[in-house]
């Protein structure tokens, strides 16, 4: 699909992030969420709840970019939000940035930079979360996972790299890794134990399923957006172009 032109784009700028604590909030100026939901909320010290969306009543039960620092123990502790505080974090420009160093076995050391996307319209919203990890240990396991919430719904992949998920009711949410970095996605119903009629669906990547040495550091980028149900088709694809071609960042 042929991108819009520079100038045809409303250019809507973003929100900086602020720090109440230990949780990050960046206000809303646009309409693509929900009606009523002003912020976006990050809680530092659960990286696994990723972005969640505030104001909004009821809440909306959708969460973008968690980053789950440890897999293997989330399986075994059957749980998606054990605390993991940050030991450093900061604000840069339209990013929040957090520096994870999780006292396990493998001892992995995780940055993890969640920016505003510019998607070039305001009826769409969108973010991307950078990851960076490195290990102390000679060789360390450097396995982990980005995982998106959505309320149960039509789930459309136009690549192995994307998906769309388009809920029962509510706006439409896509979920893509970087084409260069040759990674998939994974759809999968989160937690089917819960006493809810309709679980919801985790659109998952893994990141950097291989062993990492030490002084060697690996990055790997996942995007998600936000946006009308009518014309998803259209505005993801154009997301999607746009994503694939864009630099990598130069640092974390």
């Amino acid at each position: 699909m042929t991108s819009p032109r520079p100038h045809d784009r409303t250019i809507v700028p973003a929100a900086a992030w602020t720090f109440e604590g230990l949780v990050a909030r960046q206000a809303l100026d646009a309409s693509a969420t929900r009606p009523g939901t002003p912020s976006a909320s990050i809680l530092l010290d659960r990286p696994a709840a990723g972005i969640g969306f505030v104001g909004g009543e009821p809440p909306w039960p959708v969460s973008l970019l968690g980053l789950v620092l440890d897999p293997a123990a989330e399986r075994a502790a059957g749980e998606h939000d054990d605390m993991i505080p940050p030991t450093d974090r900061w604000v840069r420009g339209d990013d929040v940035v957090a520096v994870y160093e999780p006292q396990d076995p493998r001892s992995l050391k995780a940055t993890a930079m969640w920016r505003r996307w510019p998607t070039g319209s305001p009826a769409v919203v969108a973010w991307e979360l950078v990851v960076s990890c490195q290990t102390s240990l000679l060789a360390s396991d450097a396995t982990v996972i980005v995982r998106s919430l959505v309320p149960a719904g039509e789930i459309i992949s136009p690549t192995a790299a994307a998906a769309l998920a388009r809920p029962t009711s509510g706006p439409s949410v896509l979920v893509a890794t970087h084409p260069l970095e040759a990674r998939r996605l994974a759809i999968r119903e989160d937690s089917p134990d819960r006493p809810e009629a309709m679980p919801p669906v985790a659109i998952e990547c893994h990141l950097f399923p291989s062993v990492v040495e030490k002084g060697v550091l690996l990055r790997g980028r996942v995007l998600a957006a936000v946006g009308p149900r009518e014309n998803d088709t259209e505005w993801s694809a154009d997301l999607l172009d746009r994503f694939a071609a864009s630099p990598p960042p130069l640092t974390t």
